[in-house]
């Protein structure tokens, strides 16, 4: 899985966007709002508001939103690229906690299924626990 430009284009693309002109064209700010609801404001400026132009401050709030809409897009494949195999082990784990229950229930022992599960609760089960400690992001 990876950020392509299409999908940050169809994100600005189909944003409502709200424009504001600051000190008689010497700051622009764009702001766009996302299908999701999230919002990411673009930011021009100019040096002397003589020579603003609207439509380039458009395209400079605009590039600024993808840049940053480019960080967040990328922070966040980062993120589940790295958590995924946390998911993956704590499923197989819950798989591996399941076949024991069902075991146990075929076995038709209810009192060893009893005590079985309340071990689980006091936290005595080390060996269904996940061995690996989650990576800190930061």
């Amino acid at each position: 899985m990876k950020v392509k430009h299409e999908d940050i284009q169809y994100l600005i693309n189909t944003a409502e966007t709200e424009e504001h002109i600051f000190h008689s064209g010497k700051s622009m700010v764009v702001s766009y709002k996302l299908v999701n609801g999230f919002t990411v404001d673009g930011r021009s400026a100019m040096l002397d508001h003589r020579f603003f132009d609207i439509e380039i401050g458009r395209e400079l709030c605009r590039r600024d939103a993808e840049r940053q809409l480019w960080m967040l897009e990328a922070y966040l494949l980062n993120y589940h690229n790295n958590i995924q195999p946390y998911y993956n082990e704590l499923e197989s784990a819950l798989l591996e906690l399941r076949d024991k229950l069902l075991n146990l229930m075929c076995e038709r022992k209810p009192r060893g299924l009893f005590t079985w599960l309340q071990e689980i609760i006091k936290g005595n089960l080390p060996q269904y626990t996940i061995q690996s400690e989650p990576k800190h992001f930061g």
